[in-house]
């Protein structure tokens, strides 16, 4: 698992993030997700807002998440066993903001393989009625340990 996470991880460019600058300057224009602050335990926390999404660039939105992930790795204390926080907000959410199923599937891989046992809680505020069907054809693919 180790050695196929650094390949992906030369694949995919993160020695150099800053070639990534003008894709996640874009996709970060409408706030969508950020890493502020740490959770009263000491955990970092990512923010989602779907309803911002500005873009169905499959790639950059992939690039646009492993960013925040490092920055989130980045920013974790070890007393909190290197797990963050995962708020996500549906707020204003609908379909048309929704990512397309190969995304979600390509986030979900990328947070399982490449980052795992990083999570400690998450929490979903005001999800649609449509979160819960998206839930039931995703969860079947969710680490049980998850």
């Amino acid at each position: 698992m180790l050695e196929a996470t650094l390949r992906w991880r030369q694949t995919m460019g993160l020695p150099n993030l800053d070639a990534w600058k003008d894709i996640v300057a874009v996709l970060n224009s409408t706030v969508k997700m950020y890493v502020r602050g740490y959770d009263k335990m000491g955990h970092v926390i990512i923010y989602m807002k779907p309803c911002n999404e500005n873009t169905n660039q499959h790639d950059g939105n992939i690039k646009h998440l492993v960013y925040h992930m490092e920055r989130a790795v980045a920013c974790m204390k070890p007393e909190t066993n290197r797990k963050l926080c995962l708020v996500i907000d549906y707020n204003g959410y609908s379909l048309s903001n929704a990512p397309p199923m190969k995304t979600s599937r390509e986030v979900l891989s990328i947070l399982q393989d490449h980052y795992p046992e990083r999570l400690y809680r998450a929490y979903c505020i005001r999800p649609p009625y449509v979160f819960y069907g998206f839930y039931s054809i995703i969860s079947p693919f969710i680490d049980p340990v998850t």
